[in-house]
């Protein structure tokens, strides 16, 4: 399994001269916004050409995007947004307060593709949904200051 975590606590803290109510309305745009863009590119990432199953000499070893046998690694990607509810047969009922999210890989192997290294197994790293979330995590602030504006228009804060 292979998962990312969004918390927004220090957007929440950013944002205490609001109140509480918009602060977490805020918050969870954010961090709603960037879990699903990383699933969008982790989906993508994920979405490579079809191979045969019997294909171990698969040119697009080690890059994007991930070469598809059967599909699950890409149907194991899941997403649960801010205030969300998730029943999973490993973990049973969880659910993800305001401020938090998670994007994730339920397929047994995602973390091998990953980062094979990690698992005992040679090839390349294919970081499917670390990547992503490197890259949006890294956009967080100006996300960030385009929701608290959107905030500020849509409740007549100027």
């Amino acid at each position: 399994m292979s998962y990312i975590e969004f918390n927004a606590q220090e957007a929440l803290s950013a944002l205490t001269g609001l109140r509480k109510d918009l602060a977490v309305e805020v918050a969870n745009n954010i961090v709603g916004r960037i879990a699903k863009n990383v699933f969008r590119k982790a989906f993508g990432n994920l979405s490579g050409p079809r191979i045969a199953p019997k294909d171990k000499h698969n040119p697009g070893i080690g890059g994007y995007p991930v070469p598809v046998r059967t599909g699950h690694l890409r149907r194991a990607l899941y997403m649960i947004l801010p205030g969300s509810a998730a029943l999973s047969s490993m973990y049973g009922k969880f659910t993800v307060g305001p401020g938090e999210a998670y994007v994730g890989d339920s397929a047994k192997y995602a973390g091998e593709i990953e980062n094979p290294a990690a698992y005992g197994r040679r090839g390349n790293k294919r970081p499917f949904l670390t990547d992503p979330a490197r890259e949006y995590l890294g956009l967080a602030p100006r996300i960030a200051e385009e929701e608290l504006n959107e905030a500020v228009k849509k409740h007549g804060l100027n």
